[in-house]
């Protein structure tokens, strides 16, 4: 039986936290994940909700780094998305 819910799923992946935080120039994740999933993306937004970096993981394991440096300073969050469903969402700090 193969897990359905994203719970499930973010449960047999294994997913750092953002790091640096606070930032300055990039942030990088590191992930494993699990087969099951057939898309998986990275969204920073700011503190209005409004998008700010898209970036699509297409890789099942790696480290993923995100180019910030065209942010201003302040507190951002970030989703990690997985088949369509926002599995995580934590803040983000932008210093430099």
């Amino acid at each position: 039986v193969s897990p359905t819910s994203v719970d499930d799923i973010l449960a047999k992946s294994v997913i750092s936290d953002v790091y640096p935080n606070p930032a300055g120039q990039n942030v990088f994740f590191d992930y494993d994940l699990p087969v099951e999933v057939k898309s998986a993306e990275v969204t920073l937004f700011n503190l209005l909700g409004q998008e700010v970096v898209f970036q699509p993981i297409s890789d099942f394991s790696g480290k993923l780094q995100i180019n910030i440096s065209n942010l201003p300073e302040g507190v951002y969050f970030y989703s990690l998305t997985l088949n369509q469903q926002k599995a995580v969402t934590k803040k983000l700090i932008i210093r430099r």
